[in-house]
């Protein structure tokens, strides 16, 4: 909108009225029906700072009102001439002051009678905005803390009845704020804790602060526990109330009470576990031992406590046990073994656990659990023992379970079958050794051993490579008390060689009953007809073919002669094979 030369309003002429226009504390400006400032009073130069001679005759709304109202300013200007009514006589605006700086103020507005002008009182209360916005913050605030904390804050009046409760009690119990205000508090309270907190709210009204501990009841019956401080609430020297925190401490009483359950179960287990438990303090003297000691050791937990664990070990001098007293001393220790004195004098073994225990400043003491494995160590002797004589016999021996898987492959079964222990230990017998002979297959002797519990025989299996092999074999089944199966112990002796034997023996036995009886078949057939052929030499005429003819007869019989020696050498070895058993 252009600048319009300055027209200035005349003053008004009453000195009285001009001296009020003047000196109220309120800033004032007339503003014609066009929009110019036609006055402006000192309040309002003071106040915002600029000089009357600079806004008189300007339009108003070119650099008073900010951004934000100018619209609506030169809205309410237009409507207060043509229909008054729609524009309102007082309302709150932003200015700018000569600085720049917006200023909130209160505006009210009269037309002039007889004129189309307006005069316009301005209250600045931007202090009052500043205080007010701060104060909504400080409330916002307020509220986003008691709104937002677990606790639940809550004032109650005299008689018990709730008159402010935060928002938080809806996550503990599921009521709403507006369900509990004005309710009593017992109400909510169980029924067992009301007497001592109704005792409870007495004392704190007479001005005795305390904590309380109580169980509150949710909407759908479920118990919390919580925790109140309260204290008493005063407004103008007279006693309206209290004012109270109430804690959630459910989890804190379940934690409490694992607590118990768990202590109570470390008792139990402590007074009726097999294992030594004992702690120490930095010093090395027993401060606790379970009774187990007595079984372990011989001594009673009365007796040991107070005496120096080191006084019961059996060699304290071995170095073994100077690294063992350093090892407890920095830092846990585990499945250390050491022998102990027993009371009587023997020698126990125990498989120590050991954690240090913070006791003093640069002293810990400790916490051990010691196992008694003198039997367990006894036992793994004599294993190894056996093992060590499985693993040089020269039989191969094979334990499975009672379902033929194999369990163990001693040194002997590998050379025999060619597997090793780690490639058998799980398989299954039956299907890893199999046997092509009738009479000689796993599952003839698995019948026999199921039947008669053992079994004596010999088998032929197959070696890793494919090659047969024949086994004399001994199998019996293992029983527990009951009579169940609960294994089988196979040992085997490799007898392929002697089988070999036999059978090349056999075979020569064979040949030499073929040869005497083909022996005797030809020297019956070959002494008949040289009879014969002798008897016409006799009838011939001519001697010298008959000498001929006896002489060739002559070497005939001595080769029936060798065959009747043969025949009888041969009856010889067989009936020596016979008597030796070889056949």
């Amino acid at each position: 909108m252009a600048q319009q030369q300055p027209h200035e309003a005349p003053p008004p002429s009453d000195p009285l009225y001009q001296a009020i226009v003047e000196n109220t504390g309120t800033a004032i400006m007339i503003v014609e029906g066009d929009g110019r400032i036609a006055y402006a009073n000192a309040e309002f130069e003071k106040s915002f700072g600029y000089a009357r001679s600079d806004l008189v005759g300007t339009f108003f709304w070119d650099r008073l009102p900010a951004e934000v109202d100018r619209e609506r300013m030169i809205r309410y200007h237009h409507l207060r001439r043509v229909k008054p009514s729609a524009a309102p006589r007082t309302y709150e605006a932003s200015l700018r002051d000569a600085a720049g700086a917006e200023r909130n103020v209160v505006v009210t507005v009269a037309l002039v009678a007889g004129s189309d002008r307006s005069v316009v009182s301005f209250m600045d209360i931007t202090k009052k905005k500043r205080a007010e916005e701060a104060l909504r913050l400080s409330e916002e605030k307020y509220r986003t803390l008691v709104e937002g904390i677990n606790e639940v804050i809550f004032t109650v009046d005299p008689h018990g009845r709730i008159t402010y409760i935060s928002p938080a009690l809806e996550r503990l119990t599921d009521y709403r704020v507006s369900e509990v205000v004005g309710e009593p508090f017992s109400r909510y309270v169980h029924p067992d804790d009301l007497p001592g907190l109704q005792k409870s709210f007495e004392r704190t009204l007479a001005g005795l602060q305390e904590p309380y501990e109580f169980r509150v009841l949710t909407r759908d019956g479920t118990v919390h526990y919580v925790i109140t401080s309260s204290r008493f609430l005063m407004e103008n020297d007279r006693l309206v109330g209290l004012i109270g925190v109430l804690t959630d401490i459910t989890e804190r009483k379940q934690a409490e009470e694992a607590l118990r359950q768990s202590e109570e179960m470390y008792r139990t287990i402590t007074q009726r576990s097999f294992d030594i438990i004992v702690t120490a303090d930095c010093e090395g003297r027993i401060t606790y031992v379970s009774p187990a000691v007595k079984r372990v050791l011989g001594y009673t937990p009365e007796e040991a406590v107070g005496t120096r664990w080191m006084d019961y070990v059996l060699h304290p001098e071995q170095p073994q046990v100077q690294v063992l007293r350093r090892m407890a001393r920095e830092g846990a220790v585990e499945g250390y073994q050491i022998e102990m004195r027993h009371k009587n004098g023997d020698a126990v073994t125990l498989e120590l656990n050991i954690s240090p225990i913070p006791v003093s400043k640069g002293c810990s003491g400790f916490q051990a659990i010691g196992r008694d494995i003198t039997d367990r160590k006894r036992i793994r002797e004599k294993l190894a023992y056996h093992a060590y004589l499985l693993d040089h016999v020269s039989d191969a021996v094979i334990a499975t379970d009672e379902r033929f898987m194999i369990t163990a492959w001693n040194r002997a079964a590998e050379d025999l079958y060619g597997w090793k222990a780690d490639q058998v230990i799980g398989r299954s017998l039956l299907e890893l050794i199999h046997s092509d002979l009738p009479g000689a297959e796993p599952a003839t002797m698995l019948q026999t051993l199921e039947k008669e519990g053992s079994y004596s025989g010999e088998l032929m299996h197959y070696h890793e490579d494919g090659q047969p092999v024949y086994i004399d074999t001994n199998a019996s089944a293992l029983t527990e008390t009951g009579g169940g199966v609960t294994g089988y112990i196979l040992v085997g002796r490799d007898v392929t060689g002697r089988i070999a034997a036999e059978s090349v023996r056999k075979r020569a036995f064979e040949q030499i009953e073929q040869n005497m009886e083909q022996f005797a078949i030809l020297g019956d057939h070959v002494r008949h007809p040289l009879q014969v052929i002798m008897a016409r030499a006799d009838l011939m005429d001519d001697e010298k073919t008959a000498a001929s003819i006896r002489e060739q007869v002559r070497r005939i019989n001595a080769l029936v002669k060798q065959l009747d020696e043969g025949w009888v050498e041969s009856r010889a070895i067989r009936e020596f094979l016979r008597r030796t058993d070889l056949a």
